[in-house]
């Protein structure tokens, strides 16, 4: 889970792809984020950014523990 203050602002999160392209990981303006196993699979980063004015803050990154 990525918990993110962002006013409204959208912004994109984007990962290293196949041969190091960027990948599109989200693009929007939640400021509440559930990003699935499947989708950060085998990442080690994620780039963060906006074109508005409003800045965005990241408060927290969770990563869920499967259920017993």
């Amino acid at each position: 889970m990525i918990f993110i203050k962002n006013d409204g602002a959208n912004f994109t999160i984007t990962a290293p792809g196949k041969e190091g392209k960027p990948q599109m990981v989200y693009s929007g303006s939640d400021s509440y984020l559930g990003l699935g196993d499947s989708k950060l699979k085998n990442m080690s980063k994620l780039t963060f950014s906006t074109e508005s004015k409003q800045p965005v803050r990241i408060y927290e990154l969770v990563k869920l523990q499967p259920a017993n």
